[in-house]
């Protein structure tokens, strides 16, 4: 068995030493000591953060970034909303609207026209209103979240917490909040999706029943 090679005083990393009953063990080199080693295990509470200035700015920008969409979001939900809502008045000023209430068995190609398209209008103002309906469901004991903030029984309180969590705890509750953020805006544009395409169709088919209505 040929010996190691001899590692000369300049080469060798020094080594921490950890307690442990009366003697010193020492760690080697990329091991992580006690002081690294979070209490709980992997969980968001106790990741240790290296540089909570950069991670807090980073955590700034991304939170606005999230709350642009989310604010872009409901716009669009907005603006779908009212379009609907004035096709649909179109619609029944050309009696459009009403068809359904026919027997089924007599419907025209301009009933089925007419009738498939208040459904899809309907369905499309469903889900703008879905969009902009709240669906945050913060931490309850977070220091970001609105409804765990007015949960707290006096200002002084959210002032301790605050105070309390220091530079790394509230970087770490901000970045876990822009986690939270990232599922409302998922959520959001599911739903506004939805109701674009749902408006796309209800559109296309009025624009062909009226077309029939004028020519009829």
């Amino acid at each position: 068995m040929s010996a190691s090679p001899e590692i000369s005083g300049r080469d060798r990393q020094p080594t921490a030493a950890k307690v442990e009953g009366d003697g010193l063990i020492p760690i080697a080199a990329g091991e992580p000591g006690p002081a690294d080693e979070p209490a709980g295990g992997n969980s968001a509470d106790n990741a240790v953060i290296e540089d909570p200035e950069g991670a807090a700015s980073f955590g700034t920008h991304v939170h606005k970034y999230l709350c642009g969409y989310i604010d872009l979001a409901d716009k669009k939900a907005a603006f779908i909303f009212a379009a609907v809502a004035g096709i649909l008045a179109y619609l029944h000023s050309e009696d459009g609207t009403l068809r359904w209430l026919s027997d089924p068995r007599t419907w025209t190609l301009q009933d089925i026209l007419a009738n498939s398209a208040v459904v899809g209008l309907i369905l499309s103002a469903v889900f703008a209103f879905d969009t902009v309906a709240p669906r945050l469901q913060g931490a309850p004991e977070g220091a970001v979240f609105w409804r765990a903030i007015a949960g707290m029984a006096t200002p002084r309180d959210y002032v301790s917490r605050v105070a309390s969590l220091g530079t790394s705890g509230l970087t770490r509750e901000l970045l876990m909040h822009c986690h939270e953020l990232a599922g409302v805006c998922d959520r959001k544009y599911r739903s506004v999706g939805r109701a674009i395409w749902l408006g796309c169709f209800g559109l296309a088919v009025s624009l062909g029943y009226l077309v029939l209505h004028r020519l009829s």
